[in-house]
């Protein structure tokens, strides 16, 4: 059979689950969790994507500037989701100038010149003379979305290579050093990439977890005691990810697997602190001696959450969660 037996045995009854299963014993001998990275909700419909996220970003800037796309975090790698010109003359109500691009064309469809050069880095830069220049009417802006992934075993973050116009520092902070700035006082970071001219969008990616029983080992669903392996399945986040709980108002709970929460009703949710328990935390991940705890609830079987980095990244991830929801607070 698949999966790790535990050693030591634990009683459970998942009544909130599944209703069939109301009172009664089951012993759980393995629990295997599955990550479906392959789909995400966008507008309440599950789609195909590559590789799992926490984050998307959304930048719109002007063909004249210099443009920096970065994911936060040493550990965080991006993947270019769409890079689309269009003719707006102004962003952020500053009108764009003229630029010199390298080549001709009129495609709007800019991803594969985008990729090339943000695919796989944390931060990436878009220099002017690498836009297209369409003679029939010229483009004034780019809208680029990412979405930002913790890079797990046998991945590489790939650093961006220097370029005329571009200068690569050729010095950069160790891991340590950058994990041990963000979980120092992460907001001076939040508040500078909160007022980032060119970032548009932040948006955290919902994740649903469900528990089913995948194999009957001993006696009968029906009956009042039997033991069985279970099988964890998260949606959205990828293997380096975990999906959070958050505490919504009034305690509202979002439960259907198909109707995620809309973004406006997510952003309302609290991240839960919580002790130490094979159940619930993640461990490891660097939280014990800082202000959240020793620990960040996983959201419950049956339950939407948000997906979070489950390495040192963490603290700074869920610093902005808190940031953003306060802020979307007060703005009412």
């Amino acid at each position: 059979k698949s999966g790790t037996r535990y050693s030591h045995h634990r009683m459970f009854s998942f009544w909130q689950v599944v209703a069939c299963l109301s009172f009664t014993s089951v012993k759980v001998l393995a629990l295997r969790e599955r990550f479906s990275a392959k789909t995400e909700f966008a507008n309440g419909v599950q789609t195909e994507v590559d590789n799992g996220a926490w984050q998307r970003k959304t930048y719109t800037f002007c063909l004249d500037e210099i443009a920096e796309i970065k994911c936060d975090g040493p550990d965080q790698m991006m993947q270019v989701m769409s890079a689309f010109y269009n003719r707006n003359s102004k962003t952020s109500g500053t009108a764009c100038g003229a630029y010199v691009g390298e080549w001709q064309s009129c495609e709007v469809n800019a991803k594969t010149m985008v990729s090339s050069q943000c695919d796989s880095t944390s931060v990436c830069h878009i220099l002017p003379s690498e836009h297209a220049t369409c003679e029939e009417e010229a483009f004034q802006q780019m809208r680029v979305v990412v979405k930002c992934r913790t890079a797990g075993e046998g991945d590489t973050i790939r650093i961006e290579p220097p370029r005329p116009g571009l200068e690569i520092p050729t010095v950069t902070k160790g891991l340590e050093e950058t994990y041990a700035e963000l979980q120092a006082d992460p907001q001076p970071t939040i508040v500078k990439e909160l007022n980032d001219g060119h970032l548009q969008e932040v948006a955290f990616v919902p994740c649903f977890r469900s528990l089913t029983v995948e194999h009957i080992l001993h006696g009968d669903i029906g009956s009042d005691t039997w033991e069985a392996e279970l099988a964890s399945s998260v949606t959205s986040c990828g293997t380096q990810e975990g999906c959070f709980h958050l505490s919504f108002p009034d305690g509202k709970v979002y439960t259907k697997e198909k109707e995620p929460p809309a973004p406006e009703e997510l952003v309302k949710g609290e991240l839960r602190e919580e002790g130490e328990h094979l159940w619930s935390t993640y461990e490891g991940v660097g939280l014990r001696n800082v202000d959240y705890g020793i620990g960040l609830k996983r959201n419950d079987y049956g339950t939407w959450g948000i997906c979070l980095p489950k390495t040192k990244t963490l603290q700074f991830a869920a610093s902005l969660w808190d940031t953003m929801r306060k802020s979307l607070k007060q703005a009412k």
